[in-house]
């Protein structure tokens, strides 16, 4: 399946950075022109990352052909 991906971190014309601490939620807009991005988490031993995800997608006929073709939103297979 052939994906899209963006420039890599060092290929982007401006960045920006966020802190998330604590029980808080980030949310930005996905665009055409826009990017996100995560640098390598270095966790001490016996820590590790949480992260919940939630991606909202508008229903349009693509997503709905996907989802009959047992894709997510994005044409990837769903699990199962």
């Amino acid at each position: 399946m052939a994906t899209s991906l963006g420039p890599g971190l060092c290929g982007l014309a401006r960045g920006r950075a966020s802190q998330v601490l604590g029980n808080r939620r980030f949310l930005f807009a996905q665009t055409d022109h826009s990017w996100h991005a995560a640098k390598a988490v270095q966790c001490p031993p016996g820590h590790f990352r949480k992260v919940f995800i939630v991606v909202s997608n508008r229903l349009t006929p693509q997503v709905i052909w996907r989802r009959i073709r047992g894709e997510d939103a994005d044409g990837y297979r769903l699990a199962g």
